[in-house]
């Protein structure tokens, strides 16, 4: 995937120095697997988290979908889901265990052991499947910023995962790659037909807001896990495979507010879909752009 290129009009330039804290944590001693984008989520309010599950462009067009609860060791939850061939996206609703706002981003690594040589230690989670508990994923060196509404965290599947989940799918050894894993979401919740003909490709852009006092200890996390950031007063641009993230000071309280797409196909002929008061879906020729 070729890298995305952040609009001129949106953002200032982008200067070359580093800041003596990204360098600092880039060199914290391991050897750097190659990462790229696995997820992000974003939780918005009811109304507009009810919009997006219902709309009927979304599910048959946009891209492979589903709702669904997973049950893990640590924790229980309920969201949405997007599916696209390297990356995927996730819709929660505000309540009591997601506060409106609150977003996330998993990088992820599919070098087996990878995880671990972070310095920051390696949790295994699990995921119920058929009354089991099952190897899911390991996470590493997570840092909830901007007084819990960012979180950030590096993710390497298990190499059982897809050996053991829904195996009879699409039989795989063993894999760490994010493509394989998200073919037999899709497989399992019946849409591999949607595979080429959905619109949506990858996640090729992510805008991140935080607070000024937040953006060096964002910044310093995340050039750690992804060398070569560069850094100006009031931003932070990095670029892992396939994705560019900007990270920008904000007064607002922070979060992810806009994710770029690639598209695999014609956009369609209605070029803007709204959802709630301030979610927007909007197409151009190859991208498309969702504001949160």
């Amino acid at each position: 995937m070729a890298r995305h290129q952040f609009p001129s009009r949106l953002y200032e330039p982008i200067g070359l120095v580093l800041a003596a804290s990204l360098l600092a944590a880039s060199a914290g001693g391991f050897d750097q697997p190659m990462i790229g984008l696995n997820h992000f989520y974003v939780t918005v309010d009811p109304d507009t988290y009810r919009q997006i599950v219902g709309s009927e462009f979304l599910k048959n067009e946009f891209a492979p979908f589903e709702t669904r609860t997973t049950v893990r060791t640590d924790s229980t939850y309920t969201g949405a889901y997007f599916y696209g061939r390297n990356t995927y996206f996730e819709f929660f609703a505000a309540d009591a265990a997601h506060a409106l706002g609150a977003s996330g981003l998993a990088l992820g690594t599919e070098a087996a052991g990878e995880a671990a040589k972070t310095g920051h230690g390696a949790d295994l989670i699990t995921r119920q499947t058929g009354g089991r508990m099952l190897p899911w994923f390991y996470q590493a060196a997570r840092r909830n910023l901007a007084d819990g509404l960012l979180s950030i965290w590096l993710m390497e599947y298990h190499p059982d995962f897809l050996r053991q989940w829904n195996a009879g799918l699409t039989p795989v050894e063993s894999s760490l790659r994010r493509a394989e894993v998200l073919d037999r979401y899709v497989a399992a919740i019946g849409k591999s037909s949607m595979r080429d003909r959905a619109l949506l490709k990858d996640v090729i852009a992510l805008d991140i807001a935080v607070p000024p006092p937040a953006l060096d200890e964002a910044g310093a996390h995340l050039g750690g896990l992804c060398p070569g950031c560069r850094r100006t007063p009031r931003s932070l641009e990095c670029s892992v495979e396939g994705t560019a993230i900007r990270m920008v000071a904000s007064g607002e309280a922070g979060g992810i507010t806009r994710a770029v797409f690639s598209l695999q196909g014609k956009p369609p002929e209605r070029r803007e879909y709204r959802f709630g008061g301030r979610s927007r879906l909007s197409f151009k020729q190859t991208e498309a752009t969702w504001d949160f």
